[in-house]
């Protein structure tokens, strides 16, 4: 069994840094001998063989960097006396920045090195390990040839820099869990890992990075198998920046109209180089707006929040007629100017045979049916807070819309007689010293839940780890059940952080996992989760947030519903795990969501019957009859555009069309801002439809900037309009006028004006202000004559 080895440094006056070199001059092995490290032996590093602690202090400095200059293996070496528990539970080496008084700790091979925790043959524990506290560093530097680990690597937060030579993860349990690992130096670093090109890039991509960026399979990073069950990670000849398209270093506009060039596109070959290229950031075989949000979130971390965002200016009402005119003029000279600069460059990468590999790169979204502005109110469903007496949780039945108590625990995986018990109105995992395994307690509910596309089902719960039970391998969660079989569950999976599982209970480790990202492995303290489960006909969205993360899943073609819940715990060790505060509530979707509405002349409008403002940046409407109009005006060609919605020119100042658009497909996104709807506003889209079948399966959908969620609105197919309403607001004002004038020889004529002029209230538009007033009939012929002049530039 292995025994525990602390670095932990004199913490008296501190003095200049201080490194400590490897010698071998000992027993060549080991790093409690304190001859294998100089200064002289015999005060650098006593070793206390009653607790297992080693201390490498300098009496004259703290030191607080250990080089390891020459090749050797080291065993940790078993100590028979020290109890059984205590060595099984904490064999490894842990840099302990807190413990030293010194806010950095490091640890770099400069040789090749072999270690093995587990000489005994017994099942290996520990491994390298940080201490775990946020404000401070620890890091292993590989610069050496070859360094190759059995048992755990890392159970905390340990800084891997790879810099050179090859780093080789063996042994049992999950190689990487808290660590984060940076490909750097001469970026011919290679890691090994034993567990599945597949596992490795769903459990662990995220936790890589190249030279401080984050790993993106086609840009920068390889992953492949290793010939038999394991996973060889490289750095790619000529790594691009996530995000840089163009292979200039930078994020730029240039990055924005390659991306947009290939947003809702689709490839069928090629490999993942080729698919970055055209913009698929998360490597799925398509370009969607899930990569756009990806993109977004780069260029802002390169650029700043809001880059360079700018708010288009309202034209004065006095100056309407002439903008009528310019307006239109503009819309032709940008959209040439589009077309006469714009060069699709090809994307390949000759030689670039990558396996397509599906990744998750953060951050993730939740493409969830949410509200945007809470109009409707929740229902709650069921919820228990835990508020009975300390003792068992068996048989307790408290809280609301509950069909029986808390059922006896029994076992999932295993053996053992582990259990929840109440302790301070908190339902406490207990586990069993004896046996290992997963063991769930359960309770039915009243009624059983269904997803539905007309509600949104919100499951909240506070999750605590312990401070004693932060160790990777100690699971804990909440299973939903539907018929005797998990749906999905929530919670700390076992060598993982919190997540979401598609498929399996926790502590499986063979799952459908989204993401180990959202609190990371090894945190302590209680955290307040949220999820949203929705569908949307065909397929049911779950998405859970801690309150500043989100991550999500879809379950293709399924409708999720459960009819009871259980409470799960993992490990023989977990004693202060736990769930508190478990609440179940669904929310009418009806008035929370963006409605698209389409009048009987195929114009739409974006309309907020919300409660509460809405801010997006992009939307996308889709027609299985190909019934869209890709000449429509859109945000980016408004006459007449609304405050807040700037009109950008392959800049990303403002909104811009996708060059995919289609009959079947149109979109339109803004790349360094967003725009609010007011509640009640209606901001004008032009005639989107050249045909209108209300029978038809329109979908619109947007991403709301302000939750981060992917939103499945409203399609409103207005049946009565007011005449001479031509953007279909709602009011018949100056703004009609303008487009009236961009329509004028397409979809509207002479007559139509003299409709609008009889039919003039100058209301202003919602929320938007006053309005013009009526034209004087003496200036009729100046804006048929401006109509006109705009008719005659965009046939040109």
């Amino acid at each position: 069994m292995g025994v525990f080895i602390a670095i932990v440094l004199w913490t008296g006056a501190v003095h200049a840094q201080t490194t400590v070199f490897w010698t071998g001059g000992g027993d060549g092995v080991s790093f409690q001998d304190p001859a294998n490290w100089n200064p002289a032996p015999g005060g650098q590093i006593p070793y206390d063989p009653g607790t297992g602690t080693v201390n490498i202090i300098n009496q004259g400095s703290l030191v607080n960097n250990f080089v390891v200059d020459d090749d050797f293996a080291f065993a940790v070496l078993i100590d028979p006396a020290l109890p059984d528990e205590t060595a099984a539970e904490s064999g490894g080496l842990t840099l302990d920045s807190t413990a030293a008084g010194v806010s950095a700790l490091s640890l770099e091979f400069r040789k090749g090195v072999f270690v093995d925790m587990n000489t005994d043959g017994a099942e290996a524990f520990g491994g390298y390990a940080g201490d775990g506290d946020p404000a401070t560093t620890e890091t292993m530097i590989i610069d050496g040839p070859s360094v190759e680990v059995y048992g755990h690597f890392v159970s905390q937060g340990l800084q891997v820099a790879l810099n050179e030579g090859l780093l080789t993860l063996r042994g049992t349990g999950n190689p990487i869990n808290g660590a984060t690992i940076n490909f750097g130096g001469n970026l011919t670093g290679t890691l090994n890992s034993f567990e599945t090109p597949e596992n490795f890039v769903t459990e662990h991509l995220g936790k890589i990075s190249v030279e401080g960026y984050p790993a993106l399979q086609g840009a920068n990073i390889e992953i492949n198998s290793d010939g038999g069950s394991g996973t060889l990670v490289t750095v790619m000849s000529n790594p691009l920046r996530p995000g840089d398209f163009t292979g200039d270093g930078q994020i730029t506009a240039a990055d924005w109209v390659s991306f947009k060039g290939d947003l809702f596109t689709t490839y069928s070959a090629g490999s993942l180089r080729d698919g970055y290229l055209m913009g698929d950031l998360d490597a799925d075989g398509d370009t969607d707006e899930t990569d756009f949000v990806t993109f977004k979130s780069l260029y802002e971390a390169a650029n700043g929040a809001n880059s360079f965002a700018a708010v288009a200016a309202i034209p004065e009402p006095a100056t309407l007629a002439l903008a009528a005119t310019g307006a239109a003029w503009l819309a032709v000279v940008r959209r040439r100017r589009k077309e006469a600069g714009f060069t699709h460059r090809a994307r390949t990468a000759p030689g670039d045979s990558s396996p397509m590999i599906r990744t998750i790169l953060a951050p993730a979204l939740a493409f969830a049916l949410v509200a945007a502005g809470g109009a409707a109110r929740a229902a709650v469903v069921a919820e228990d807070s835990f508020n009975y007496a300390d003792g068992t949780l068996a048989g307790l039945s408290g809280g609301t819309g509950w069909g029986s108590a808390w059922g006896d625990a029994v076992s999932v995986t295993g053996a053992g007689a582990g259990e929840f018990e109440i302790q301070g109105n908190q339902a406490i995992y207990v586990g069993d010293a004896a046996n290992q395994g997963i063991r769930v307690q359960e309770r039915t509910l009243a009624s059983a839940i269904q997803a539905t596309n007309a509600d949104a089902i919100t499951i909240d719960f506070d999750l605590i780890i312990g401070p004693t039970d932060n160790q990777i391998g100690r699971g804990i969660g909440v299973n939903f059940v539907n018929g005797g079989s998990v749906a999905f569950s929530i919670g700390k999976q076992i060598n993982g952080g919190i997540m979401i599982l598609g498929a399996e209970g926790i502590g499986s480790g063979t799952d459908n996992r989204l993401s180990d990202q959202l609190i990371a492995s090894g945190a302590v303290g209680t955290f307040s989760l949220s999820a949203s489960l929705s569908y949307n006909g065909t397929d049911s969205f779950l998405s859970l947030s801690d309150g500043t993360n989100t991550v999500d899943t879809t379950f293709a073609g399924q409708q999720i519903g459960f009819d009871a819940v259980q409470l799960a715990g993992y490990h023989r060790s977990t004693t202060s795990n736990g769930v508190d505060e478990l609440s179940i509530d669904v929310t009418p979707l009806s008035g929370t969501r963006l409605t698209l509405e389409v009048d009987p002349m195929g114009n739409a409008s974006l309309y907020n019957s919300t409660s509460a403002p809405v801010r997006l940046d992009l939307y996308k409407v889709t027609s299985p009859d190909d019934s869209l109009n890709v000449a429509y005006s859109g945000l980016e060609d408004s006459p007449a555009p609304a405050a807040g919605f700037p009109q950008g020119d392959d800049d990303g100042l403002g909104w811009e069309k996708v060059d995919a658009n289609n009959a079947s497909l149109l979109s339109e996104a803004y790349l360094t801002g967003d725009s609010e709807l007011a509640v009640g506003q209606r901001v004008s889209l032009g005639q989107m439809f050249s045909t209108v079948h209300s029978s038809e399966q329109i979908e619109f959908t947007y991403h709301d900037a302000g939750a981060n969620a992917f939103v499945a609105g409203f399609v409103d197919f207005v049946t009565a309009t007011t005449p001479g309403d031509f953007d279909g607001n709602g009011v018949v004002n100056s703004d009609d006028l303008i487009e009236w004038s961009s329509q004028y020889g397409s979809t509207l004529a002479g007559s139509d004006f003299l409709v609008w002029q009889r039919n003039f209230t100058g209301a202003p538009s919602p929320a938007t202000g006053a309005t013009a007033a009526v034209p004087e009939p003496a200036a009729v012929a100046l804006m048929l004559l401006a109509a006109a002049s705009a008719r005659h530039w965009r046939r040109q």
